[in-house]
């Protein structure tokens, strides 16, 4: 049996029917710049949590969305974990069977990327999705055609965290209890940090331009 999932999407906002015009001497003041990208700029979402900071921040107004606009059934059980990405008008979907890319626009299947394990949210950043798997492999795919650019496979167990990816480095957390740093463009090893002791509780601070990290231990009790 399969468990199937059911991506429902909602028409475009509408103006709402209660906008009034207020007239006066004053003009009103100019909208905000918009974001700069990779910050959940003009309603894409593009991590978990939106943002690097993981603010959970959207400049995007669902204020008046209603109705659906399509549904799309999932054959792959999808977690209620999962946060659904979206970016330059499409929409990542990790499922137990690996990652479906969609069409914004009318749900259609643009690509795939089939696994025997599940995928965990991904990440998109400059045209690339970063699929992070429960199969010890972290993906970096072409984020319109799911082409691999890379795959990462020295981990120890598999990956369900979210990537990070900032200055030219994405940033993951293994279920193997390392944090890793890769290359972003070509999944070089920039080396682990070494696991957490269990006679202490260490507090790891990362850079962009370095992974030495700087921690203080307690006895745990």
């Amino acid at each position: 049996m399969f468990d199937i999932g059911v991506l429902l999407a909602q028409q475009s906002p509408q103006a709402p029917s209660n906008l009034r015009i207020i007239t006066g001497s004053t003009p009103p003041p100019p909208p905000p710049p918009p974001p700069p990208p990779g910050t959940g700029s003009l309603g894409d979402w593009p991590m978990a949590g939106a943002t690097l900071q993981r603010t959970s921040n959207s400049v995007a107004n669902v204020s008046t969305v209603s109705g659906v606009a399509w549904y799309r059934p999932i054959e792959a059980f999808i977690s209620g974990t999962t946060q659904l990405i979206t970016s330059g008008g499409r929409v990542y979907v990790a499922t137990a069977k690996g990652l479906v890319v969609l069409s914004a626009e009318d749900g259609s299947v643009v690509c795939r990327l089939d696994t025997e394990l599940p995928v965990a949210t991904p990440t998109v950043d400059a045209g690339v999705v970063y699929v992070p798997g429960f199969d010890r492999t972290l993906y970096a795919l072409n984020a319109a055609n799911c082409a691999v650019n890379w795959r990462f496979l020295g981990a120890g167990a598999g990956f369900s965290a979210n990537p990070l990816v900032t200055g030219g480095r994405v940033y993951i957390g293994g279920r193997d209890g390392r944090f890793y740093a890769l290359d972003a463009s070509s999944g070089g090893w920039h080396g682990p940090l070494p696991p957490k002791d269990p006679s202490c509780s260490r507090l790891h601070t990362i850079t962009a331009c370095s992974t030495s990290p700087r921690w203080t231990c307690t006895a745990t009790r």
